[in-house]
Formats: C-alpha cells, sequence, structure tokens
C-alpha cells in the first residue's frame, strides 16, 4: 500500500517558498553545474537557508544576507558570515537542508566549521574563496578587537538536537578561543525558527496614522481609552493613500471598490462635501496605543492631534476607500467634509478585534452577487430549519432586497414600490 505521507510537510513546504522567494536571483549560484542552478536543488536551498539564518540574526536585508552566503569550493565548512555593524560580533553559520525536515549536524560537520573557524581566527584568509574575499576586511577588523564575540551557527531544516559529540566539538572549541577577552559560543537554529520567522515577515506590519479632531470631541478612559470626534475627509483619504487596504487588516471586508453604494459616498464628496457627515455612519479604529498632541490648552474638546500606534480600521472601509477615490477628481476639496471617528485603544489588540461586538449591527442594501457568503453562514448559524426559509427569501430577478440582522423578521425583505427610500451611505 503506498505511503499517503506527503514527502515535504506542510511546515518545510512554507519555508522553502519563502527562501525561493527571497532569495533565488539573489544568492550566486554561478559556481554550481547548469543543472544544479535551480530553486529545488538542496545546494540552492542550502545556501538560501544560510543567507536566511544571517539576516535573522544580523537584521541585515535580503541582498545584504545573500552576499554573505560563501558556500562552494574552498569554504571550510562555513556556509555563510554575519557581521555586525555596532559590535565586534560575528557569526559563522554551517547549514543543512532536508526537504522532510529531517537534517542533522554530525560530528564530521562540527569539525569542519570549527577548522574554518581557525583558519579565520590565523587570519588565513587566502585560503579563502573569492565570495568569502569581499568580507575579508570586515572579518579580520572584528577578529582584531580584543573584545571580539564569534558565534558558530548551526542551521538545520529539522528538530534535531545536537547530540552529545556535537556539542563537545563545539564546546570545546570555545574553550581553547576563549582568552584574552574573547567570547566564543555556539547556537542552534532549528526548522520551528525559520517557520516562526517565515510567518513573523508574511504578518501585517503595525500602522500608525494620525488623527486631528478639532473642538468638541469626546474622551473616556473606563473600561478602555477611546475617543470621539470629527475627523477632516481631507485627512482620511491621507490614510489609505499611505497604507491602502493594510488599514483594514483586522476588518471582516477589505475595499469593495466603485460599488453603487460607495459610488453614492464618492458623489457626496464631489457634489456637497458639506453635507457628508450627515449620511455618514462614521469610521470606527482600534489601536494599541494612543498619544494626545493638542494644539494649545491641554483640555478635553480643545483641537488635539490623536496618534494611534498599531491601528485597523474596524468599521468604516469603504468610507475611507471611497474617499481616496473622490480624491481622485482634482476639482475635489475634502476641506468642508468630516467623518465621525471613533478611537479605541486596546493593549489586547488581538483578542479584542476578534470580538464582532465591536462592529456596529447596521441594515445596508445588498445585492444578489452579495448573498451567497451572508447566506451560508446564515444557515450555519441557524441550522437546518432555517435553510428553507432562507430559500424562499432569494431574491431571484436582480432587484435590491435587504438583510436583516438580529431581527426576528423575514430574512430578506424588498422594498415596498409604494414607499421611496433614501439611500443612506454605510461606512462599512
Amino acid at each position: 500500500m503506498p505511503d499517503s505521507k506527503p514527502s515535504m510537510p506542510a511546515q518545510v513546504r512554507h519555508v522553502k517558498d519563502a527562501l525561493v522567494t527571497e532569495f533565488y536571483g539573489r544568492i550566486d549560484l554561478s559556481d554550481l553545474s547548469p543543472t544544479r542552478q535551480n530553486a529545488d536543488d538542496s545546494a540552492f536551498l542550502t545556501r538560501a537557508l544560510s543567507a536566511l539564518s544571517t539576516r535573522m540574526l544580523t537584521n541585515c536585508t535580503s541582498d545584504e544576507a545573500a552576499i554573505c552566503v560563501i558556500d562552494g569550493r574552498d569554504d571550510y565548512g562555513i556556509d555563510a558570515v554575519g557581521t555586525s555593524d555596532t559590535a565586534p560580533v560575528i557569526w559563522l553559520i554551517q547549514a543543512k537542508w532536508s526537504n522532510k525536515g529531517e537534517a542533522g549536524f554530525d560530528t564530521a560537520a562540527a569539525n569542519k566549521l570549527v577548522r574554518g573557524f581557525k583558519k579565520l581566527d590565523e587570519q588565513d584568509f587566502d585560503r579563502f574563496n573569492s565570495k568569502f574575499q569581499t568580507l575579508a576586511p570586515k572579518v579580520k577588523s572584528i577578529l582584531s578587537d580584543p573584545n571580539c564575540m564569534v558565534k558558530l551557527v548551526v542551521a538545520i531544516m529539522g528538530e534535531n538536537e545536537l547530540h552529545t559529540d556535537v556539542e563537545e566539538v563545539l564546546i570545546d572549541a570555545a574553550n581553547d578561543f576563549n582568552v584574552f577577552g574573547r567570547s566564543v559560543s555556539h547556537q542552534i537554529l532549528k526548522g520551528t525558527d525559520f517557520h516562526a520567522q517565515v510567518r513573523a515577515d508574511i504578518a501585517p506590519q503595525p500602522i500608525s496614522i494620525t488623527a486631528t479632531m478639532d473642538s468638541g470631541w469626546h474622551y473616556r478612559d473606563t473600561p478602555y481609552e477611546a475617543y470621539y470626534g470629527l475627523v477632516s475627509m481631507d485627512e482620511v483619504a491621507n490614510w489609505h493613500q499611505t497604507f491602502g487596504d493594510k488599514l483594514f487588516a483586522k476588518n471582516v471586508r477589505k475595499s469593495l471598490g466603485l460599488t453603487t453604494v460607495n459610488k453614492r459616498i464618492v458623489d457626496t464628496l464631489n457634489e456637497s462635501p458639506e453635507n457628508f457627515w450627515y449620511f455618514n455612519n462614521g469610521i470606527t479604529i482600534i489601536c494599541q496605543e494612543v498619544n494626545k498632541e493638542f494644539f494649545k490648552k491641554r483640555a478635553a474638546g480643545e483641537p488635539v492631534k490623536i496618534h494611534m500606534r498599531d491601528a485597523s480600521i474596524v468599521n468604516g472601509a469603504q468610507t475611507v476607500a471611497s474617499t481616496d477615490l473622490a480624491t481622485k477628481n482634482t476639482e475635489t476639496t475634502l476641506t468642508d467634509a468630516y467623518a465621525t471617528v471613533r478611537v479605541t485603544a486596546f493593549r489586547r489588540l488581538k483578542k479584542i478585534s476578534r470580538r464582532r461586538s465591536l462592529k456596529p449591527q447596521t441594515r445596508r442594501t445588498i445585492w444578489n452577487k452579495e448573498i451567497l457568503s451572508p447566506l451560508t453562514r446564515l444557515r450555519k448559524g441557524l441550522g437546518r430549519n432555517s435553510s428553507s426559509r432562507c430559500r424562499s427569501h432569494i431574491p431571484s430577478n436582480g432587484a435590491k432586497w435587504t438583510l436583516h440582522q438580529n431581527s426576528d423578521a423575514p430574512l430578506f425583505t424588498r422594498p415596498s414600490p409604494s414607499r421611496a427610500r433614501i439611500p443612506i451611505q454605510s461606512g462599512q
């Protein structure tokens, strides 16, 4: 019976994909035969793993990490050399790749790494390959410092612990060189470390934005620090121009583009910006921390700048994105347009942002193509008996229907043709 277990675990595949994206085309492979100069070859993946290790340890850029890779003929067991710009520290890295996530590190590999370090300590640089020669001046400077620190780094795509024999080789090397104020030690980077770094690299970066509130804003500090006031749409548009949809990282919905509702928002901003506040539901922002900057008098209600760290717009994504669209009209000025902005600072942002109670329940107009996802969720939430009820109210002729939330009324109702409806622009 064939083994159904995949040859490459998911975590290993994630790391591999990240290595290819970041380092393929950056790392020199010219010393390899043409058949081995591809992203799937273990030679590239080993070099890329050593480059990622360098970036993790030194906080350098991807390009700088790629230059630090010296793997190849005459590398003397060192795959990459990392250095610090602020302290006399050097990292000598040997990497081991495994498609199965089972890489190990034996005494032979440890002895090769120690041998390479000895040659560097003796400043026998000429024996190293040409890739190292570009790094030689910096390495020489660091090793000449009486307070230098050397880190022997084992980087493996696996979770195996170092055998005691391997530990002994590395510890003995450290004892031999730990004299006259120098410090030599070793450390290990495993598959979990690399996977954690990949996850961190793709995580949204914290966003900081500023909102200027004129006189008349409100503040409360219990149970959470919160602010409520009017903000110019010029400033709101600048948020989206600077950060785009990253502003909505913790929102259930990103910008939908120029939908019918969003076009009404743009039209109002273009035609009667002074009336915009009357039709708009406002914007809700959560953040980790707020710092206030007063213009004159330091008192609640006086004009202030609210600086928000690690901010995310959880309600009002369409308003913010549509405001940016409105600015594309060169004749549009938004200095007279305002929206109500609510800012709440949470220390435990991840936990709080998942609470949908923060998102005001609204009644909004939807079209046929928007029904599928909400309907699926409603069926799951209401149980089996809801399915026939949902089907009986699904629109089928392209007309507008209204979804009722938190209501005992039918799920979807069609607006009465005899009653005129005033379009209300949703901030969601």
